[in-house]
């Protein structure tokens, strides 16, 4: 039996030389005689039109780049329908409309011409290797008894249901590889952003955070962190020890608001514990007489080898005078070149580490220094990852659209615009838990909004970071870090101490903000 194959191109051919191959003797047209001349030389005969094709040939299969082609060589002039017989089989494996794939065979089979549409999967390779998958439909008769001939050029054939609808497989099939490609493609963007948004923020910060650990380290095991507290203590007075700590605290970046400061005031007389020698906390009733008087606090100094107060604040002092001269001549347009290169964070507190380890730890064993330091950095390890991760993720948001989407609807609210950073920071805290994060994707997000909302950018950042210690509570790893390191075990203590601090501070900071839009735009 004679098989007419008519379209000879990227896939036809191969698939033409798969047939010759199993055995089949074929009649081949193309427009393009080169490709006839090459299959003829293989042992197929060629022919001068598709009409020609069909007046040889019981079997006529078709492989055309699309819809109007296929209806030219079935029903044009020197089509198919001028010359095949009856029961003349036309099998269409090119990828064309469903729609127009039945119209087709309506029409051919006015004249009792059948047809089937049998497009491939696959791609040139799988033709050339003759391994297309064929989605096949028409007459299940016909599917049935040239099965033997699809396989000649595949690796697998379905039969899918009545004419027409092997295309329809065929476009499903196309929409999964492009769903398919535009996953990966998605997840190459996705990819991308990640490590960028982790690379960017860490490069910026990593330096900063491990030179801060490691200083912190030094202040601590050296005194003048304590020495610093019994300080302000004795330079504030009595009664007012919670100011002096407040005061302490904010001098080393522990915020705490005054408001803050007052309700640890009455909250203190309601949870009061003692530590006690074996390193845990005992419960008692508030009483005046536990408050230490000045005279046992200068004892208590007394009996300590701490280092000097100057000597103590000179590691923070020094870096923040640095960058605070070098930002405000900055924003006065005076750009002085040595105060520049020291002023910038990174080497400004380079060099308050430096003044830490030689001026508080000059006594010390270098190996203890070093020690020191070494512990203090390892737990920087989750602080840089939980930074990192900050970064990735605000830069996923920026990426994808989403801080668009997130920016326009939140700017949509009847709010202030110096709100909208202090929103978001807080969403992503209650939700995350971390506000490194929190405050991380809020500033990316806020960035993007500069342009839209008249808010001056420092205010914009106090927003964020008003917003990212809005609500400490379970999901907050510090929230389980600062209850054990106290004692507080019970849930409604704990929420009473640390989550309701941090919805003080953020109120606070939010009509602190209020107030400050005003003034500054």
């Amino acid at each position: 039996m004679k098989i007419g194959f008519i379209g000879l191109g990227i896939m036809g051919k191969p698939m033409s030389k798969n047939l010759i191959k199993a055995g089949y003797e074929l009649v081949v047209y193309n427009r393009s005689r080169s490709s006839v001349e090459e299959l003829a030389a293989l042992g197929a005969q060629a022919a001068d039109s598709p009409a020609d094709v069909a007046s040889k040939c019981q079997v006529i299969i078709t492989m055309l780049p699309n819809s109007p082609q296929v209806r030219e060589v079935c029903l044009g002039e020197n089509g198919i329908l001028g010359t095949a017989g009856a029961g003349a089989v036309v099998i269409d494996m090119s990828s064309i409309d469903p729609v127009e794939s039945k119209a087709i065979g309506e029409e051919l089979a006015k004249k009792g011409i059948h047809m089937m549409d049998a497009p491939v999967s696959g791609g040139e390779p799988k033709a050339i290797d003759g391994t297309l998958s064929v989605m096949a439909g028409g007459e299940k008769e016909d599917f049935d008894k040239y099965y033997d001939l699809l396989m000649a050029m595949a690796g697998s054939v379905v039969y899918v249901g009545a004419l027409g609808s092997g295309n329809v497989a065929k476009l499903a099939n196309q929409v999964i590889v492009a769903v398919n490609i535009a996953a990966v493609s998605e997840a190459l963007t996705l990819a991308t952003a990640i490590q960028d948004g982790f690379g960017n923020t860490l490069k910026s910060t990593g330096i900063i955070i491990g030179l801060g650990v490691m200083m912190g380290g030094i202040l601590e095991k050296s005194g003048a962190a304590e020495r610093m507290a019994y300080s302000f203590i004795k330079a504030v007075g009595k009664k007012k020890e919670e100011w002096a700590l407040a005061i302490t605290g904010w001098f080393i970046s522990i915020p705490m608001l005054i408001a803050a400061v007052l309700y640890c005031q009455w909250l203190g007389k309601k949870i009061y514990q003692i530590p006690t020698d074996d390193g845990g906390f005992e419960r008692k009733g508030y009483k005046k007489e536990y408050i230490k008087s000045m005279e046992e606090l200068d004892g208590m100094i007394g009996q300590k080898n701490l280092p000097g107060l100057w000597m103590s604040i000179a590691p923070i002092v020094v870096p923040l005078v640095l960058i605070l001269a070098n930002t405000i001549l900055g924003m006065a347009g005076i750009k002085i070149g040595l105060l520049s290169f020291l002023g910038a964070p990174i080497i400004a507190l380079a060099i308050g580490t430096l003044i830490a380890v030689y001026g508080l730890m000059k006594k010390n064993d270098n190996k203890e220094v070093l020690g020191i330091m070494d512990d203090a950095i390892k737990s920087t390890g989750i602080i840089m990852l939980i930074t990192g991760a900050g970064g990735s993720l605000g830069n996923v948001i920026k990426v994808s659209g989403i801080g668009d989407a997130l920016g326009e609807a939140v700017m949509a609210l009847p709010l202030p615009a110096i709100l909208i950073p202090f929103i978001i920071a807080a969403l992503m805290r209650i939700a995350l838990g971390s506000a490194t994060v929190a405050i991380t994707t809020a500033a990316s997000l806020s960035a993007s909004l500069m342009g839209v909302i008249s808010v001056s950018p420092l205010l914009m950042s106090v927003s964020c970071c008003v917003g990212a210690i809005s609500f400490s509570y379970f999901n907050d790893s510090g929230f389980w870090v600062w209850n054990g390191m106290f004692g507080v075990s019970e849930l409604k203590d704990q929420i009473r101490c640390k989550t309701a601090i941090s919805l003080i501070m953020a109120a606070v900071g939010i009509v602190e903000l209020l107030i400050l839009s005003i003034f500054m735009h």
